[in-house]
């Protein structure tokens, strides 16, 4: 019954796009886009944006003629909500994107691209009229800027347009984090690359509508005085600071200046407090850290950036908080009690865990009152230790579960992001905070019709399923294994190692023999092998279908080799994540399996050959 319910969706968006053909007069070879008097940059970006997608993906032509085939006019009109946008028909052959500022524009000349038809034949434009305002209002991005990951070590140009391409679905806030401890001190090579990069990222950033912002905590750089460090215990780590110890605190706030004032072009327009990982102290002036140590230095830590940044945003995260034992909360009742005293210095939560949402904040709400924003763990969940190793990651029903938890509590938030791999779970929490009813499976299936295209949205959609039912997996034997603590080096994963499937129970679940894996594993991929004859060049070669398709495709090696890394077809899969991820020099955590020798063969026993 529900693979029925899914076809008759999937056939009727297909239904309502072909039906362009009739009210449009079919596929078009001409646009025109007229942009209001008075445009800004952002709307003029939008109108660049609009441009190169239709001649990208088409072939059509982007005209200024007025005997155009077919008119896109981009307008502000008072009165439609911030950053919600109108599509109205404006006469035979023209239509109105309006918006009562300029991030709506943008925002609704993505849900023209979205829902129009794009092949080599044309551009058939989308009959999606309506008005659509966003319920969240902090509708963010965390790019983890570290490990050498997709995020460092992409081209400016690369990073431009996947900023793009993710404020079309509404995302405007991002957060990246300059983070002090990987470096010796703000003199360091290192820290000025990293700085000139997070300058130009927020720039690109600014320059599609979004507001910027970094973390800041009880972090420190290598250089900072042993005496002054943090209280350990296993939540706390890092090279962190105890801000009980008065030279500590004005060490912090000193390096907290320094970071405000590192920013001149761009400002930042929030700032977000991290309680650990890393962070934290458990001397017995900080404890309980949660509601004594953590919030006093953030509240200092207000007054300088207040004064940097008047009008920017403070949001305190509540990471790893203790939650619910034996029926007591008790860093989220201390903060809780702190609020309520004083919480002017705030003016959000960021409230999550890497599984279910806290308890806490869904029985009483969200300490003092404040308004929640989320930030939910797209990259790492049940991929141990390789993340995006083995392609796209999609779990759109995960994310479902996770959600209806607490989407009647949030006005936005952060999903936590180490590359590309994740994109398709960007997309899909991108919408919650725009549409909080807006299921997982409509994204999913509007994501596929405008990457890949309309005729295949049921094929696909039934294959992300199944990648999804078999996305958890662990490594279990190594031939060879890097030295403990080696995070910070290059990945070492080569023929020799093996890694078993999982189910969510994080029980066993792989097994060589295992009928229902390997049936599973083979239709994912004979779905996007049958997809994939349908799309045109530009998507089958683009990025988003290639980390899908070897998502698929090694799924189904790893089965046939009873989990060993070995043989041409897994070497050259992780050969070409590699170069898409531009992930030669990667950290362990985000290096793609290499394989040095494809006919190496391997008895099965994890410590033979």
């Amino acid at each position: 019954m529900n693979q029925l319910k899914n076809i008759f969706i999937g056939m009727s968006i297909i239904l309502i796009m072909a039906t362009s053909c009739i009210k449009t007069g079919g596929q078009v070879q001409f646009v025109r886009i007229e942009l209001p008097s008075n445009a800004g940059s952002i709307a003029q970006r939008a109108s660049e944006i609009l441009s190169r997608e239709i001649t990208e993906r088409s072939g059509a032509k982007v005209s200024t003629e007025d005997d155009a085939d077919f008119t896109v006019e981009l307008a502000i009109e008072l009165g439609i909500g911030t950053e919600g946008f109108k599509i109205a028909d404006n006469g035979k052959g023209s239509i109105r994107i309006s918006s009562s500022d300029e991030n709506g524009l943008l925002y609704g000349v993505g849900k023209f691209l979205h829902t129009s038809i794009y092949n080599q034949g044309g551009f058939t434009p989308s009959v999606w009229r309506g008005t659509s305002v966003p319920k969240g209002t902090m509708r963010g991005i965390y790019f983890a800027t570290h490990f050498n990951n997709w995020y460092e070590a992409s081209s400016d140009e690369e990073l431009k347009q996947y900023l793009e391409s993710i404020a079309l679905w509404g995302t405007n806030s991002l957060l990246a984090w300059f983070s002090v401890e990987e470096y010796q001190n703000f003199d360091d090579p290192k820290a000025q690359w990293m700085m000139k990069k997070l300058n130009r990222l927020f720039y690109e950033a600014k320059k599609v509508g979004m507001q910027v912002g970094t973390i800041t905590g009880n972090f420190a750089f290598k250089s900072a005085p042993k005496e002054l460090s943090a209280t350990y215990n296993h939540t706390v780590w890092g090279n962190t600071l105890c801000p009980s110890k008065p030279a500590a605190m004005q060490l912090m706030l000193s390096d907290l200046n320094r970071i405000l004032d590192s920013f001149p072009e761009t400002g930042l327009d929030f700032i977000v407090y991290w309680p650990y990982d890393t962070g934290g102290c458990t001397c017995k002036d900080c404890s309980p850290w949660g509601a004594n140590g953590y919030p006093k230095m953030c509240k200092k830590f207000t007054s300088v950036a207040r004064a940097k940044f008047p009008e920017a945003k403070i949001i305190l995260s509540t990471w790893f908080f203790d939650d619910e034992k034996e029926g007591k909360y008790d860093e989220y009742e201390g903060l809780s009690k702190y609020l309520n005293k004083d919480k002017s210095w705030v003016d959000y939560l960021m409230v999550d865990g890497h599984d279910n949402f806290p308890v806490y904040p869904l029985k009483f709400g969200a300490p003092g009152g404040l308004p929640m924003v989320n930030f939910p763990e797209i990259s790492m969940w049940g991929l141990d230790p390789i993340w995006g190793g083995y392609g796209a990651n999609p779990q759109p029903q995960r994310f479902q579960h996770l959600w209806n938890q607490a989407k009647d509590k949030l006005f936005g938030g952060f999903p936590y992001s180490e590359g590309i791999f994740e994109d398709i779970n960007k997309t899909v929490c991108s919408q919650y905070y725009w549409n909080p009813e807006q299921s997982a499976l409509e994204t999913v299936k509007e994501y596929i019709a405008y990457e890949y295209s309309p005729l295949v949205i049921d094929s696909v959609s039934k294959a992300i399923e199944l990648l999804e039912q078999n996305h958890s997996r662990r490594m279990i034997a190594q031939k060879t294994s890097p030295a403990q603590g080696d995070w910070d080096k290059p990945g070492t994963y080569i023929g020799g190692s093996r890694i078993r499937f999982i189910n969510p129970d994080w029980t066993p679940l792989y097994e060589a023999e295992n009928i229902v894996l390997k049936q599973t594993t083979e239709e994912a991929l004979r779905l996007l092998q049958q997809a994939e004859t349908q799309l045109t060049p530009r998507a089958r070669e683009g990025w988003k279908w290639r980390i899908l398709y070897l998502r698929a495709l090694i799924d189904r090696e790893l089965v046939k080799t009873d989990g060993w890394f070995e043989g041409p077809v897994l070497k050259a899969a992780f050969e070409e994540l590699t170069r898409i991820y531009h992930s030669e020099n990667a950290s362990r955590c985000v290096h793609i399996p290499r394989i040095d020798d494809a006919n190496v063969k391997y008895s099965g026993r994890p410590d033979e050959k």
